[in-house]
């Protein structure tokens, strides 16, 4: 259940959570999620391997794309921690300079506990 806006979570919630849990702060209410176990880093390892042959180094893919694990996202005041995140640069760079507005991210979750808010 979400706080009342009086008593919402903020990012200094966020910033002050203990070091072995990851904070997500959605629609105001404080996540504390312990970090990944040994088979959710393999998974998203494997993963991770993938997309930075196909969409960083372009083999088999478009390349040119960064992708980063556990990034901190910041939408509005939401702030998420995708496991793994794909930022096209150039675009995010374009589109920050021009227009002010946040880059296109493509983020998937492996696994997540929070599934329900990822979609």
């Amino acid at each position: 259940m979400a706080r009342s806006a009086r008593d919402a979570a903020t990012y200094q919630d966020v910033l002050a959570a203990p070091e072995d849990m990851v904070a997500e702060l959605i629609g105001g209410e404080l996540f504390l999620l312990p970090r990944p176990a040994k088979r959710h880093t393999f998974s998203a390892s494997v993963l991770g391997s993938e997309l930075i042959q196909r969409f960083q180094r372009g083999k088999g893919g478009p390349g040119g794309w960064w992708i980063l694990h556990e990034s901190e996202i910041h939408f509005g005041h939401d702030v998420l921690v995708p496991d793994p995140r794909g930022v096209a640069p150039l675009v995010d760079a374009r589109v920050r300079a021009r227009r002010g507005v946040a880059a296109r991210a493509l983020s998937g979750a492996v696994a997540s506990r929070t599934a329900a808010c990822d979609r």
